[in-house]
């Protein structure tokens, strides 16, 4: 996959950052999960993983597919001071790099557009979720 991951994140980090601390509390009210692990799906920058961490006590895990997202992951981390609770992880959704039933909860709103749905690896909807509503918002376990 190719992207401009610079672009990108300016367009994350310029329009869309009001949004990632609103969409955490939401994420946070609907699931009731505020600890245990969390793993941030396609999260770019890392944004919305890192406006759950800083609400909660969840370890989070930012997978994205892309180095260079990583590399942007690894400073916003660093920016953030929370080092000690999240790690950016490269890794395709279809294969998750986890073991079976340890994740509490999958997130990223609008994934599914780049994905085509939410992986092999990821089952369990919140009640009242609806994927074309939430994107990609899953509490339960993942398996492989």
């Amino acid at each position: 996959m190719s992207m401009d991951v610079e672009a990108f994140d300016k367009i994350a980090r310029e329009v869309f950052a009001p949004a990632y601390p609103l969409i955490a509390r939401q994420i946070r009210e609907r699931t009731g999960i505020n600890e245990g692990v969390c793993v941030d799906v396609g999260c770019g920058g890392g944004y919305l993983g890192l406006a759950l961490a800083q609400i909660t006590r969840l370890q989070v895990w930012l997978l994205d597919i892309l180095p260079g997202m990583l590399k942007i992951c690894q400073e916003n981390i660093r920016v953030c001071n929370l080092a000690s609770r999240v790690r950016a992880i490269q890794g395709d959704v279809h294969s998750l790099p986890f073991p079976d039933s340890s994740i509490n909860l999958v997130g990223k709103p609008g994934v599914h557009v780049f994905l085509g749905g939410p992986g092999p690896g990821i089952q369990g909807n919140p009640p009242g979720s609806d994927p074309r509503r939430d994107g990609l918002l899953y509490r339960g376990r993942v398996r492989q």
